[in-house]
């Protein structure tokens, strides 16, 4: 038992953590790069991610939504639990104001959704007629789409970098590294 303990040891201080792993190998985006209210669309596993540093304008209308309004009450977000809200705060990072982080595509045969700031500040499905909130959350739907735009895994780093994960990233940033050596914290 002593020695499996000491091999882990040597080989934690030895190799690359989880951290810097992910760090190495996910798409990476400078946020202070983003102009509120224009979306970038970073490519990520060859899908389209949108970033978008919402205005008071775009945050005034998120927040104004009530959750119990939406046709998808879950978050849909990678970085939380599958019954977690929608609420404003599970649906974006807060970085030197609210961003969104989110897939392009809808749910309705993966078409990509475009934004419009007139006259509501919301993401359109054209193919799905479906159409989102500045935050992603679905607001009307012709049937063919049920649910608010998926929000990938990621992680911010210290010096407000966007890092983008694979689920096994995500994992290990997340639950190995922490299982067996404990909290960074």
């Amino acid at each position: 038992m002593v020695v499996g303990a000491a091999i882990l040891g040597l080989g934690r201080t030895l190799g690359p953590t989880a951290d810097q792993q992910a760090e190495e190998t996910a798409a990476r985006f400078d946020l202070s790069l983003l102009n509120p209210g224009q979306p970038v669309t970073i490519d990520w596993l060859d899908n389209p991610v949108i970033v978008l540093r919402l205005t008071s304008e775009q945050e005034s209308l998120a927040r104004s939504i009530d959750i119990t309004d939406l046709l998808d009450p879950l978050a849909r977000n990678a970085m939380l639990p599958p019954d977690a809200p929608a609420s404003f705060e599970n649906r974006t990072i807060d970085s030197d104001g609210p961003i969104v982080v989110m897939n392009a595509q809808c749910d309705h045969m993966g078409f990509i959704a475009t934004y419009s700031d007139r006259p509501e500040n919301t993401w359109f499905c054209m193919r799905g007629a479906e159409e989102f909130d500045p935050v992603g959350r679905r607001l009307i739907t012709n049937g063919l789409g049920a649910d608010s735009i998926g929000i990938p895994p990621h992680t911010v780093t210290e010096d407000g970098h966007l890092i983008l994960l694979t689920e096994q990233e995500l994992l290990l940033l997340g639950g190995v590294d922490r299982l067996i050596y404990g909290s960074g914290d």
